[in-house]
């Protein structure tokens, strides 16, 4: 088949396009010229200009939700011809009802845990493939050769609804895209729904921070398995706890959680390829074997990847952009470099996320030693409000580090001019720094840009 994308360098769409790549299909599609790190995943796929038009070949489009409503020509090409088009979480809903198929949501740690699972599994040549929003770096791509699926599920505008799962990850529940949810109970009732709709006799994995709100939810589904885990322990609801040992004790406590998380979704894969029993025996057995593939775990694109050091300075880039994941990565830097200065230059992304989470942002962000903040990431989600939200977040920012003592950081600037934001980054870093791009926008860009400067 030929299956064109519309926006193919995004984090899911690139993914979804090599997973079908792999898979025998002929593959193309369109996207801004600009690079992105997903560049590599679309190695050998022809990609179009978005002014280009469509391809007379073509079978099947699916687009990035992103551009849904854009006046694309390979969206009004295909329209005209009367081809079927799908938005990227329709396509995954196409798949999930061919397969067995698994999903790892949650607000934070999603692609982490999807990645390592897929690490995991692809060790031990298990029967599937994996679509997530990134890659293993130095890592073969997980092929998608048989019946099971693990993908990303994510909640925002209920996507991750309308996937056939037999089985389900939520690694937390927070309050995020407030473009869609009006609260945080708002996305509780999401994620009520997601978990009441599993398929029968499926499976629940959760942190123990939701236990209590997920079992209540499964009063209605009795045939459900639910499972807990923390960073070092599970435990299968009134059958006793079993502690995960080996792993890393210099992993961070958030790391620990998602390593775990992986280690449970692929070892009930497994039972459930094999039509083994879900009890805590088995589970403990295959948990126990898999143990030793925490040990080769590869790093996970653009999740605290070290792109490039010069001057004794190492330039990172994170694609943190809540408040949490943003606290979460400052405390994972500065564990692993104790004696580094921690330079953030943040990205915000979407205007409405900014904007409700403001003080949350602002109290993460002055944990680090020095901070850049950015223009706000022009997204499809926001309106266009002219009102500066980077200055304000600044702002919040100055407040919480000179009249609170609250942060650390020395230094916070708004970097008004993105052609000239690079040599200003260079000229503040000092030998031993640990400098990170941070954000779900396009700053990594920035790093090669600040090395030559260096």
């Amino acid at each position: 088949m030929n299956i064109y994308f519309v926006g193919i360098k995004g984090t899911g769409m690139s993914h979804l396009a090599r997973f079908l790549k792999k898979g025998g299909h002929n593959i193309s599609g369109c996207d801004v010229i600009e690079d992105f790190f997903t560049a590599p995943l679309l190695t050998g796929i022809k990609i179009y200009f978005f002014s280009d038009h469509l391809p007379l070949d073509i079978d099947v489009v699916i687009y990035s939700s992103a551009y849904e409503h854009k006046n694309v020509t390979a969206l009004l090409d295909a329209n005209e011809r009367g081809i079927k088009s799908y938005s990227y979480p329709e396509f995954l809903a196409l798949l999930s009802k061919s397969s067995h198929t698994y999903g790892v949501s949650g607000t934070h740690g999603k692609t982490t845990t999807t990645a390592y699972a897929t690490h995991i599994l692809n060790s031990i040549n298990f029967n599937g493939g994996s679509i997530y929003g990134s890659f293993l770096l130095n890592s073969d791509i997980y092929n998608n050769s048989g019946k099971n699926l693990l993908i990303e599920a994510c909640e925002y505008k209920d996507h991750f609804n309308l996937y056939s799962l037999d089985g389900l990850v939520i690694t937390n529940i927070e309050y995020d895209h407030p473009d869609y949810f009006s609260s945080l109970e708002d996305v509780k009732r999401a994620f009520h729904k997601r978990v009441l709709a599993i398929n029968q006799n499926g499976f629940v994995i959760c942190h123990k921070s939701i236990y209590s709100l997920v079992s209540s939810w499964l009063l209605e589904r009795c045939d459900i398995k639910l499972i807990s885990y923390s960073d070092s322990t599970f435990k299968i609801n009134g059958e006793g706890e079993y502690e995960v040992s080996g792993i890393n004790s210099e992993m961070s406590i958030n790391i620990k959680a998602d390593v775990v998380a992986a280690l449970l979704i692929s070892s009930l894969m497994l039972l459930k390829e094999n039509n083994l029993e879900i009890n805590c025996s088995n589970i403990l057995e295959i948990v126990n074997s898999l143990k030793k593939y925490v040990l080769t775990l590869p790093t996970v694109a653009s999740r605290s990847e070290v792109v490039a050091e010069k001057n004794n300075i190492k330039l990172i880039c994170d694609y943190a952009h809540h408040p949490t994941e943003i606290k979460t990565c400052i405390d994972n830097i500065r564990k692993k470099y104790p004696s580094s200065r921690v330079v953030v230059v943040f990205m915000p992304h979407t205007a409405s996320r900014t904007k409700a989470l403001m003080n949350d942002f602002a109290s993460s962000l002055a944990l680090a030693d020095c901070i850049f903040v950015q223009d706000v990431y022009s997204s499809a989600r926001d309106d266009r409000s002219k009102e500066n939200l980077s200055r304000v977040l600044v702002k919040n920012i100055e407040k919480k580090v000179f009249r609170s003592l609250y942060g650390k950081a020395s230094q916070v600037v708004y970097l008004e001019d993105n052609d000239m934001a690079s040599q200003i980054i260079a000229a503040a870093l000092l030998s031993g720094d640990i400098c990170i791009t941070m954000g779900a926008g396009d700053n990594r860009k920035l790093i090669k840009r600040i090395v030559d400067f260096l």
